[in-house]
């Protein structure tokens, strides 16, 4: 179970840093060199590889951990400031 809630999380994460850029999925799928149907389930039910969540995180210029783990990365950050 709690597979997939990370990975309902990190879906709802890049559809965010998706919008909030103004992207497309095929322009994201384009940029890490993937179908955009393989992207689209990114967004949906399907964990991509480390190696796919870093290039996803240097376009959206946020670190791994903050696709991954949105809520956490947001409340660890707020007590170290």
């Amino acid at each position: 179970m709690k597979n997939k809630e990370n990975i309902s999380k990190l879906a709802a994460s890049l559809i965010a840093h998706r919008k909030s850029m103004g992207l497309t999925q095929s322009q994201i799928a384009e940029a890490i060199i993937l179908k955009r149907s393989t992207y689209a389930y990114y967004e949906r039910d399907t964990m991509p590889s480390v190696e796919i969540i870093e290039k996803l995180a240097k376009i959206y210029n946020v670190a791994p951990g903050q696709l991954m783990f949105p809520n956490e990365y947001q409340e660890r950050t707020a007590r170290t400031l």
